[in-house]
């Protein structure tokens, strides 16, 4: 009988050189796998929590060395001699041996950790790969890249309010293509600001870092480098942005500091709706902030029927938020972040429901992200929409791209959404 036999915690470095959690499952038949949990820079109120040391003479308190002892002292006993395929019943152990509604007991990195560990583990000893693993057969498709182009508000270092600038190759037939429009656009880019004497050093998704006079800069620069690149705005490639609203919406209004206004939410919906008059905007990810329940259903009726309207903090891929999101008819697209949740079951729920409900499928990075390149496969398993790896600029990202030309080689007519 197939069990797991060990279960290894570790601390390893993510992409910002912060440290994180890595877990490695053991089998009895040698096999193992492993998965190493990102995490980010700006976090929704109601995502579920990390298990971090807390200790300012070490790594500035990011250790998690509390949470390789949950790993190995309240895990690792309860898990040892069950079977690898059983992930339901594992993640099911692990929620109930939390008993929080934010995991905060053991953490949702050590718990994420072990659950995805275990399903790669799975996907190993079967000789899949973790995306035909989940699948079980489903027919797959391409995701559709976001790439990001410029980066602002808390990626930015403060540079303008929105966090990022990002495009969308519209009519890319395949993944290639698609991945051939965004490094096109970002070489432009980065000309473009190289002629003006302006840095092109990158954020830590991969945006640009350049000092805006507005918010609506960045759009001009984005359609300045799209025609560069020699395609045509709104027809080749669409403009998308993450607004993070909830980082500057402050007593019930919006703060943009860099434009010096401070806006109600009819102004700023107002606002957002000028700017997709004007520009060729396909996405909006946190329009508006994450308990402004009211402005998303207004805003989700004015745009939802031009533009997808993305809810990460909105949603923070919690089941319930989620349900209570489409009770209002708030957005029309979610962002998964499997970290916000804790388990591999409570993801695959939370995307079929998701679907049910007609709503877009947006899988994406943290900024402190790991070469882990799992939720590639997850993306493709569970037909996500999108996906929103970061730019063409660093490591981290380009190993999920990479992933998805992998599982592309396997996927028949491998077609873009």
């Amino acid at each position: 009988m197939l069990t797991i036999t060990d279960i290894r915690a570790r601390e390893v470095f993510d992409s910002r050189a912060d440290i994180t959690l890595e877990v490695e499952v053991v089998l009895n038949s040698g096999k193992r796998g492993r998965s190493s949990i990102p995490t980010g820079c700006s976090k929704g109120k109601y995502e579920a929590l990390e298990v971090r040391d807390n200790d300012p003479k070490r790594f500035n308190g990011q250790g998690v060395l509390r949470a390789i002892e949950i790993v190995h002292t309240l895990i690792k006993p309860r898990l040892c001699g069950m079977s690898p395929y059983a992930q339901e019943e594992i993640d099911g152990m692990l929620i109930s041996l939390d008993g929080t509604a934010n995991k905060s007991r053991l953490g949702a990195n050590a718990i994420l950790g072990v659950s995805l560990a275990v399903a790669n583990a799975a996907a190993v000893q079967s000789n899949m790969s973790l995306c035909d693993y989940i699948s079980r057969d489903r027919e797959k498709f391409m995701p559709q890249p976001i790439f990001s182009m410029l980066s602002g508000g808390m990626h930015g270092d403060g540079n303008c309010d929105f966090q990022d600038y990002q495009v969308i190759a519209l009519n890319a037939p395949h993944l290639e293509a698609a991945l051939q429009v965004g490094k096109n656009v970002h070489m432009a880019l980065k000309s473009i600001l190289m002629a003006r004497g302006i840095s092109t050093g990158v954020s830590g998704t991969g945006g640009f870092l350049p000092t805006l006079s507005s918010n609506e800069q960045g759009l001009t620069l984005l359609m300045e480098a799209i025609g560069e690149a020699g395609y045509e705005a709104g027809v080749d490639v669409g403009l998308s942005m993450d607004i993070a609203s909830e980082m500057f919406f402050k007593d019930g209004r919006y703060h943009l500091a860099a434009e010096g206004r401070i806006l109600s939410t009819s102004a700023f919906i107002d606002y957002l709706a000028s700017l997709c008059e004007s520009y060729p905007i396909m996405l909006m990810e946190d329009p508006l902030g994450e308990d402004d329940f009211e402005g998303w259903t207004t805003l989700t009726q004015l745009l939802g029927g031009k533009i997808e309207l993305v809810g990460d903090d909105l949603f923070t891929t919690n089941l319930t938020r989620f349900e209570q999101g489409i009770a209002m008819k708030m957005a029309n697209s979610i962002l998964v972040k499997p970290n916000q949740v804790g388990t591999l079951s409570e993801t695959v729920r939370l995307v079929t429901s998701a679907k049910e409900a007609g709503y877009g499928i947006v899988f994406s990075r943290r900024s402190g992200e790991t070469e882990d390149t799992s939720i590639a496969d997850l993306a493709v398993a569970l037909n996500a929409t999108k996906v929103k790896f970061g730019s063409m600029a660093r490591t981290e990202a380009m190993a999920k791209y990479n992933q998805l030309l992998r599982l592309q080689d396997v996927i028949p007519n491998a077609q873009i959404g």
